[in-house]
């Protein structure tokens, strides 16, 4: 463990173009975690990794890496209930499917992550790393032990099949990644992302803004409307978090807003670059799918834009929703949880029609 952590101090000496003089390092390094520090070493290795294999042989290839008891956690029956178990909750194995990533292998750690990688679009597996860099962040600056890279959780559930339905659920604090291969529908949610704060530095030299696409999208399109069409948008009901979140399935409000057809065409664009921004995420075949379906002439007229508590989503109590006939999304600014001044962010992408790949959709 000695020479990860050397080899990780090395990289921070390398990298960025602000120095780091060595006292700062060290008391960081000590602050972090050597499992934390070895970690993030592996997951901004993953990145610059070309992944060639089929989700399937990339599945097999990580489980073929467990113990046969590590095996037994990991795998589960492809049912409703599995699927719905996911949460966005500091994780333990209580609130999970499958394991940690802290209690793997490293070569386990790196075959789950190639998995991951080879499963979403490249602005999709950054949104998921970034997450965890973010919980690394808030582990070491106020030594909160329920939070870290380690504390994420993969699961494979039904056998990985070419032909036949499966998914693999990676879950931790601030992120439920649902993915579903052979399904009903092409799809990629439900999607849970969320950060805390939201612009956090490490010791790599490096800001992580990880919200940024969907903050600036949502704000864009709501700045857009004038006050008339604001006052149309506002819902008197007032939230602390996202509506149809974990344990939520199908529980969708009745539709509220201001309709897309009443906006003109810049305001139709943004909410169109607004909705991207969390389709962007999903696997390229899947979101030009899903980008055709909601952005149909039928399913723009009937997409409702809505908001509550304030317009301005950096806002404490800011809700915003996107509403269509299928694609539904929500943003809400929460009070910080490990500081009460950390910008703390939840949002959700649901499929009315494709969540967990169709596979349950009543």
């Amino acid at each position: 463990m000695e020479t990860i952590k050397l080899l990780w101090l090395s990289g921070i000496l390398m990298v960025g173009a602000v120095p780091v003089d060595a006292e700062a390092t060290t008391s960081i390094t000590k602050a972090q975690s050597e499992e934390t520090a070895s970690l993030l070493e592996i997951i901004n290795e993953s990145h610059h990794q070309d992944v060639e294999d089929d989700q399937v042989s990339l599945a097999e290839s990580f489980l073929n890496t467990l113990s046969e008891e590590q095996r037994e956690t990991v795998e589960y029956e492809l049912t409703e209930e599995n699927a719905a178990t996911w949460s966005n909750v500091p994780a333990t194995y209580e609130n999970r499917n499958g394991m940690a990533l802290g209690d793997l292998s490293e070569e386990s750690m790196k075959a789950a992550l190639k998995l991951m990688k080879a499963s979403l679009c490249e602005e999709g597996y950054e949104t998921l790393t970034e997450i965890m860099k973010a919980d690394a962040f808030q582990h070491t600056e106020f030594n909160d032990e329920t939070l870290g890279p380690g504390l994420y959780f993969i699961a494979i559930l039904g056998p990985p099949s070419e032909k036949e339905p499966w998914m693999v659920q990676f879950s931790g604090h601030h992120l439920a990644k649902n993915l579903v291969f052979n399904g009903e529908e092409a799809g990629a949610t439900p999607q849970f992302t969320g950060v805390e704060p939201r612009e956090f530095s490490l010791w790599d030299n490096m800001t992580y803004r990880p919200s940024d696409e969907r903050m600036n999208s949502v704000d864009a399109m709501l700045h857009s409307l004038d006050h008339e069409q604001l006052e149309d948008a506002e819902m008197e009901e007032t939230f602390d978090d996202v509506v149809v979140g974990p344990g939520e399935d199908g529980n969708y409000p009745e539709t509220v807003g201001i309709a897309y057809a009443d906006l003109d065409k810049k305001q139709q664009t943004l909410v169109q670059n607004a909705i991207k921004a969390w389709v962007n995420d999903a696997p390229e075949e899947a979101r030009n799918e899903l980008l055709n379906d909601y952005f149909s002439e039928d399913a723009l007229q009937n997409t409702h834009i809505a908001w509550s508590g304030s317009p301005n989503v950096e806002d404490r109590g800011a809700y915003v929703r996107i509403d269509g006939p299928r694609v539904w999304i929500e943003l809400t600014s929460l009070e910080g949880e490990s500081h009460p001044d950390n910008p703390h962010y939840h949002t959700i992408w649901r499929d009315k029609v494709a969540d967990y790949g169709g596979l349950f959709v009543q």
